[in-house]
Formats: C-alpha cells, sequence, structure tokens
C-alpha cells in the first residue's frame, strides 16, 4: 500500500469487513470473509455474513493468497431492487393483462395473460442482475493488514 492510509481496526464497521485470500484467477480473488469478534463495535455491517463465508472480489490493492485483506461492501441499492424485482414485473402483469383486454379476451384469459407478463417481467429481471449488476456489485480488496 503506498500511496493510502493505513488500515485500522477500527475502520471495519464503516462498511468495511475482513477476509483471507483464498486464491486468484484472472484478477478476481476469491475470499473467506470472517467474522470480527474484538474489533466489532456492533454496528452489524457484518450480519449476512454468518461469521464466514467466500465471496469474489476484485483488487484495489496488492495481494496473494493467504494475505488478510480488508474487504469494500458492494453498495446498497434498496430502491433499485424494489424497481426491478417488483415494479418491472407487476407492470408486465399489467401490460399483459392489457393485453388481453385489448384482444377481446375473456376473464380468464385476461389471468392467464397477466400471469404470463408476470413471469416475463421476472427475466429481465433476472438477466439484468447476472449479466450487468453482478459485475458491479462485487467486493472490492482495498488493502491487507
Amino acid at each position: 500500500m503506498s500511496d493510502r492510509q493505513p488500515l485500522t481496526r477500527a475502520s471495519v464497521c464503516d462498511g468495511y469487513v475482513e477476509g483471507v485470500v483464498l486464491k486468484e484467477k484472472n484478477g478476481r480473488f476469491t475470499v473467506r470473509i470472517e467474522g470480527q469478534g474484538a474489533a466489532c463495535n456492533g454496528c452489524k455491517a457484518c450480519a449476512l455474513h454468518k461469521n464466514r463465508q467466500t465471496v469474489t472480489a476484485k483488487a484495489a490493492a496488492d495481494c496473494a493468497a493467504g494475505d488478510r485483506v480488508l474487504l469494500k461492501a458492494p453498495p446498497s441499492r434498496p430502491l433499485f431492487a424494489i424497481l426491478l424485482l417488483l415494479v418491472l414485473p407487476i407492470a408486465c402483469m399489467g401490460g399483459g393483462m392489457g393485453v388481453g383486454y385489448a384482444a377481446s379476451l375473456s376473464e380468464p384469459l385476461w389471468f392467464l395473460a397477466g400471469v404470463l407478463g408476470l413471469a416475463a417481467g421476472f427475466v429481465p429481471a433476472l438477466l439484468l442482475d447476472r449479466l450487468v449488476l453482478s459485475e458491479k456489485n462485487r467486493y472490492t480488496i482495498v488493502g491487507r493488514y
């Protein structure tokens, strides 16, 4: 770490978690996240990790297998998640029902068109999550101990 400030245990509870690098492949690191133990100030930043979990991280600092590192958690986007997983499928359901109405179908077929629209709304949501968002929402290795 050349121009970065030294890492301290107190910085762990500011959206950062500690881990150990297990392996590196193509510039991506597999890191085992560890519980904070005595360094924990009770912020619950590590609550989702259940003491041990492996994650894929990109590196902003030099590290190798076996290094203890500090990881920056990906940004939280609750409004975008609600939009992606609720609003988009429900809008597609409404669109399916609208198509059923415009085609002068009976009410059971409106319902079926709405269900098909709902299912079709989850497809772009899942593809967007897998292909685009999962790359942006990776942990970042910001330093090592």
